[in-house]
C-alpha cells in the first residue's frame, strides 16, 4: 500500500493541497439551468472561494515545509495566524478606509466602481506580496465587508450599477 514515488508525508500533503481547490463553474451552471435560487448559487460560489483560499494557504504551508523551512508546531501556528488572520485584518482595514473615502464621492458611479476595483487589487497585492498573508482571503474579507457595511456608502443608482458590475 506504499506510494510508488517514494514521497514523504510533506510532499504528499503538498500535492493534496494543490489538488484540493474546487471548481464550482459546472455546478453553478447546472443550478441556473435548473432554476435554483440565486441565494443557493451565491452560497456555493462563496464556499468554493473559501475552499480555494484555504487550499492556497495549505499549499503555501506544505511548500515551505518541503523546501526545508521549520515544521515544528510553533512555526506552523505562527504561519497560519499571519496568513489567515493577517488577511482578515488587511481586508477589514482596506474596507474601512475605502468606505470612508467613498463618503467624499458624490454620486459618481464610474469613480465608485473604479475605486472598488482598485482597492480590491491593491488589497490583494498588499497582503500577498508585502505582508505575506493570503491575498484571496483578504479580497474575500473585503467583499464581505462591502456587502455588510458599505451599502450606505454607495448613493443613489450607484448601488444598483455596482451590484450589476460585480455580478
Amino acid at each position: 500500500l506504499g506510494c510508488p514515488y517514494d514521497w514523504d508525508w510533506k510532499t504528499a500533503l503538498l500535492l493534496g493541497g494543490l489538488l484540493s481547490a474546487t471548481d464550482p463553474v459546472a455546478v453553478v451552471a447546472l443550478l441556473k439551468e435548473l432554476g435554483a435560487s440565486k441565494k443557493l448559487s451565491t452560497v456555493i460560489e462563496g464556499e468554493s472561494l473559501m475552499n480555494d483560499g484555504t487550499a492556497i494557504v495549505v499549499f503555501q504551508l506544505f511548500l515551505k515545509m518541503v523546501m526545508g523551512n521549520s515544521s515544528d508546531w510553533s512555526s506552523i501556528i505562527t504561519f497560519l495566524i499571519r496568513v489567515a488572520l493577517g488577511a482578515v485584518g488587511i481586508g477589514l482595514a482596506f474596507g474601512i478606509v475605502s468606505v470612508l473615502w467613498l463618503k467624499f464621492i458624490f454620486n459618481d458611479t464610474v469613480i465608485e466602481i473604479t475605486l472598488t476595483i482598485a482597492v480590491s487589487y491593491f488589497a490583494y497585492f498588499t497582503a500577498q506580496e508585502w505582508a505575506g498573508a493570503s491575498g484571496v482571503l483578504t479580497v474575500m474579507t473585503l467583499g464581505m465587508f462591502y456587502a455588510a457595511f458599505a451599502r450606505t456608502a454607495f448613493k443613489g443608482d450607484s448601488q444598483k450599477s455596482l451590484h450589476h458590475f460585480w455580478k
